[in-house]
């Protein structure tokens, strides 16, 4: 049998020191980390076999000369995200039970749709910190113009297909994956704070573009405050359609001054003003980074609770 064991106690962190961090005890380990990429990869073959076959079905194989263009289609975008994110979700959904059931002082699973909002104050200072986020974040997108220029040339071409990917299937999906059970269950054997920094780095590296990349990281640790304070994943979907919605209603309502790449500094003319709201949403982030480790160390200290409690009903 594995004994559960986490390295938010004195006790367990000595264990930890003398079995080594690889030990097979700990649930989110190099083995998982393995498992999470088999699935992603298996998933993103069968969503592009898939989008092939639909685009050959209704253009003929002369598509696959301009595969490339094509494959940017909004509805070829949907069935490709929707296929692939939910082979991920099954996946890991499944694998996650099967890697607990032996476990004899194991706490049970967390039950991702299952917990009502707590704290909704948490929701508002959620909306804060993503705006603080886009402007601290914003001077990225200066130092890395050809990955900027090629966000807005696939943010440039929206349809109702890509709109429904962005707004809705986004958030479910990717809050349910990096949220719901990455960050769960690493917080299940490490801590915490592990386990937002883990899951915010890993839903940053999906986006596969150096700009989205690092704001994706940073989001993801509101996004995970977020779910921690509130303790709902509903919350952080939400949250996550908001930010995306808005991004997508501003494009299309001012869709060139999206093109134009002015940023904030230019709107300002780099004046007094610009650094005194640049100043105002780094200090926002600083909060956001202060509450993350506060409520981090709060279901840390609940969680050694709730273990001690089921390892003496055990015993």
């Amino acid at each position: 049998m594995i004994k559960h064991t986490t390295i938010n106690s004195s006790n367990t962190q000595t264990d930890m020191n003398k079995n080594g961090f690889f030990n097979k005890s700990y649930y989110f380990n190099v083995m998982d980390l393995f498992a999470f990429l088999a699935f992603t990869f298996i998933a993103l073959i069968l969503g592009a076999i898939i989008s092939v076959i639909l685009l050959i079905s209704n253009a003929g194989i002369g598509v696959m000369e301009n595969i490339e263009e094509v494959m940017k289609n909004g509805y070829i975008i949907f069935t490709n995200y929707l296929v692939t994110f939910s082979i991920i979700s099954i996946c890991l959904l499944f694998y996650r039970r099967f890697r607990v059931r032996n476990e004899l002082y194991a706490l049970p699973l967390e039950q991702i749709f299952k917990h009502k909002i707590h704290t909704p104050s948490a929701i508002i200072y959620g909306i804060v910190f993503l705006f603080a986020a886009n402007i601290v974040i914003e001077p990225i997108s200066i130092l890395f113009p050809e990955s900027m220029l090629e966000y807005m040339k696939i943010l440039g071409n929206l349809d109702i297909y890509s709109i429904i990917t962005i707004v809705i299937l986004a958030p479910l999906f990717e809050e349910v994956v990096f949220r719901g059970i990455i960050l769960n269950d690493i917080k299940r054997r490490h801590n915490c704070l592990v386990a937002v920094i883990v899951s915010s780095v890993v839903f940053g590296l999906i986006h596969l573009n150096i700009v989205q990349s690092i704001s994706a990281t940073l989001i993801g640790v509101i996004l995970a405050y977020v779910f921690l304070a509130t303790k709902s994943i509903w919350a952080v979907i939400f949250l996550h359609f908001l930010h995306n919605a808005s991004s997508v209603v501003y494009i299309k309502l001012y869709p060139q001054e999206f093109k134009s790449m002015d940023t904030l500094y230019d709107m300002f003319d780099g004046s007094f003003l610009y650094y005194v709201i640049y100043t105002v949403a780094l200090a926002f982030i600083v909060l956001m980074v202060k509450k993350t480790i506060a409520i981090c160390k709060v279901h840390d200290k609940e969680q050694n609770e709730a273990l001690q409690h089921n390892e003496s009903e055990i015993q």
